[in-house]
This record gives structure tokens, sequence and C-alpha cells, in this order.
């Protein structure tokens, strides 16, 4: 085994105490920071939750009767009438947002 080098230092000194660090507001930090996952989780969890953990039974009733209003003939609604819809259930979009939302749910 080789012997212990003299010139070697033992121990490093101790020149000054760092005091220590705490999150000034950490209930803000950890709310906004759950904010923005729940954000970018949105569209997951909109598309992966049942419709009735989303609505209560009389919502769902409101909004199917709501939309077999606002369907055409074929069953079906298009743009023009997702957006009368919306109006009507007291969400006045405009065109662009709508659009936007239709892309983002993969319906556009």
């Amino acid at each position: 085994q080789a012997s212990p080098n003299p010139e070697q230092a033992g121990g490093v000194p101790t020149t000054s105490v760092l005091p220590s660090l705490r999150l000034a507001m950490p209930t803000e930090v950890l709310e906004g920071a759950l904010a923005v996952v729940r954000n970018g989780r949105k569209a997951f969890r909109a598309n992966n939750t049942p419709v009735t953990r989303l609505f209560s039974d009389e919502e769902l009733s409101s909004l199917q009767e709501a939309f077999a209003a606002a369907q055409r003939g074929d069953g079906l609604a298009g743009f023009v009438e997702l957006q009368a819809l919306c109006s009507q259930l007291g969400s006045d979009l405009e065109a662009d947002h709508l659009q936007e939302l239709l892309v983002t749910s993969g319906l556009a």
C-alpha cells in the first residue's frame, strides 16, 4: 500500500456558512406547476373521462336536447349549427376560436 502524502490537506476548511434556502411562496409555486400540468393534460382528460363524470344527468339531458334542436336532417351538426348551439348555451364563440376548438379536439 502507498504511504499517505503528508503535503495533502487533511480536510476542507470551513470558511463560511450558507444560509438555508426556502421558497418565498411554496403554495403558489406548487399551485402554478399543477395548473400547468393540468392544462397540458386537459385534452387527454376530456377524451378519456366518461361523460357521466364530466356532467350531471340534468346537464347531459339539456345538452342532448340542445343538440337535437341544432342538428341537421342527417343527424349531424356542421360549423354553423355548432356555433348556434354554443350561442344558445350561453357561450358566444368567435368563428376562429370555435375552429381552433374543433381542431384541438380532433373533430375538424
